[in-house]
């Protein structure tokens, strides 16, 4: 991801979402992503400099993406991300999420949130137990019966 604070602008930046896949493991990102200038300095190359390093390496793959939800979808996609991050207040949640994990203490509003969008209830599991509960009793399912066991039957 680079980002590049928008000339005049305070508080707008400039978001270039990418991903470098392919990358041999001797390789550090930062020594693709940084120039070392001298002992004490360092600068951040430009995209350009960045595809070029990249075209010149046998079987890495460089991907610009448009926009910060193809981007999240690619994450999605690999294992990174949980969740597609689809729409703005997902991608709220998700930050939440992070900064909460790098400053610590995380209260249990935002804790329920987060366990809340993370790992939502899915009613179709609910209702698939209390089918076979139904079925292995033999009886019609009761919306109203809420048995918190499985019932097993065995055949001999």
């Amino acid at each position: 991801m680079r980002l590049q604070q928008v000339a005049g602008r305070d508080r707008k930046v400039d978001i270039k979402p990418f991903a470098i896949q392919g990358l041999p493991t001797s390789i550090l990102p930062t020594q693709l992503l940084t120039e070392t200038l001298n002992d004490r300095q360092a600068r951040v190359v430009s995209l350009n400099e960045l595809k070029d390093k990249l075209e010149a390496m046998e079987g890495v793959q460089f991907k610009q993406f448009n926009s910060i939800t193809e981007y999240h979808s690619l994450m999605f996609d690999l294992g990174v991300v949980a969740r597609r991050l689809r729409s703005a207040s997902d991608r709220s949640k998700y930050y939440r999420l992070i900064e909460a994990s790098l400053y610590g203490g995380i209260s249990s509003t935002i804790t329920r949130s987060l366990r809340d969008y993370l790992l939502p209830e899915n009613s179709g599991v609910r209702k698939a137990f209390q089918d076979m509960e139904a079925a292995a009793a033999g009886k019609p399912h009761d919306a109203g019966s809420h048995s918190r066991y499985p019932v097993r039957s065995r055949s001999v």
